[in-house]
């Protein structure tokens, strides 16, 4: 068990490694990925310290549990980079706009005119704009 732990975190330490790299080779110009990327290097090598840590000190309970903590800290940095690299995958936006118009058949709920609302694309919005 503590060896299938070891080949994990190798694995994942070489992805984010290799993540880190990728972001300030190919994307330059993308300063809201390289922050995180360097956060998570930095994370990264905090996760191996403390988990060399925990295994000289015999599993010291404050030691296992900021090991947890910032393993966490790894998985939401990793889950930050993903959803901002996503962004330029979406060549356009798609705004909607309320349709609000009334066709008498919904009714009364407590004394109030009850409408509803159906959203509809923006046609003032073009297709190919970029948010």
């Amino acid at each position: 068990m503590h060896f299938a732990h070891r080949v994990g975190a190798l694995i994942v330490s070489l992805a984010a490694i290799r993540t880190a790299v990728y972001i300030w080779r190919q994307h330059t110009d993308r300063a809201e990925l390289a922050s995180p990327a360097l956060l998570l290097l930095l994370l990264v090598l905090v996760q191996v310290t403390l988990g060399a840590s925990a295994v000289i000190s015999r599993l010291q309970p404050w030691v296992n549990s900021v090991h947890v903590v910032v393993g966490a800290l790894v998985l939401t940095t990793s889950l930050v980079i993903t959803l901002r690299s996503w962004r330029v995958r979406f060549p356009y936006e798609v705004r909607l706009k309320p349709d609000t118009t009334y066709d008498g058949s919904h009714g009364v709920h407590d004394g109030r005119d009850v409408r509803s609302v159906r959203l509809q694309p923006d046609p003032s919005v073009s297709r190919g704009a970029r948010a």
